[in-house]
């Protein structure tokens, strides 16, 4: 029936088929982005702290398996990035004494009118990051298919140029991945408006195109 309805729509409107079906669109990733403006609002008051990474074994999940639905999988994630935030409370106490120390050595003629400098994600943050970058990429469904296939790359603007006259800013996982890579993000919060961009582009191309 889909195949059917797409041939007719594109004869209709004389245009190429959808790129993807809204029905299509991973309900897995949709509740991922909203997944990590949660974990982002608990860890605000508190920064990651992984000094006790290599003391415990982590918990291996299979993202991959038949049987697992969209709500265990995220499950799988919360606990996950949980065990990492086991160890901010001792962590914050030595950070906050060094910053306290920092700022009473800081001179009052420096310069206070220069523009501070975007510092890149910490090796903590861009952990967990690709963690779940991961977990996006490698999610099954019970039949094997790949959810993010889709959404990994997009197509280029000689094989779809109508996309990118509707789509402002075009955004696929490979692209999520070069930011993390890149320490352009500094919270999960960064990386979660990219992924809700990016499923936000699929459902316009599909009305608009």
């Amino acid at each position: 029936m889909d195949i059917d309805r797409r041939r007719q729509e594109a004869a209709e409107y004389r245009r190429k088929p959808r790129l993807i079906e809204d029905s299509e669109i991973p309900e897995s990733i949709v509740k991922a982005s909203q997944h990590f403006i949660n974990e982002e609002k608990e860890s605000q008051k508190e920064k990651f702290a992984f000094e006790s990474i290599g003391r415990r074994k982590r918990k291996e999940v299979d993202y991959s398996q038949d049987l697992m639905s969209d709500r265990d999988w995220l499950r799988s994630i919360d606990e996950d990035v949980e065990d990492d935030d086991d160890d901010e409370a001792e962590s914050r106490k030595k950070r906050r004494g060094r910053k306290e120390r920092g700022k009473k050595r800081r001179y009052i003629g420096d310069d206070d009118d220069e523009p501070p400098k975007r510092k890149r994600a910490s090796p903590e943050i861009t952990s967990v990051l690709n963690k779940l970058h991961e977990a996006l990429i490698t999610f099954k469904t019970s039949s094997g298919k790949q959810l993010a296939g889709a959404f990994e790359q997009l197509p280029s603007r000689r094989e779809l140029p109508d996309y990118y006259e509707i789509i402002e800013k075009p955004m696929d996982l490979n692209k999520v991945k070069r930011k993390i890579r890149d320490g352009k993000y500094r919270s999960v919060q960064d990386m979660g408006n990219d992924i809700r961009l990016l499923c936000a582009n699929a459902r316009k191309y599909n009305i608009d195109g």
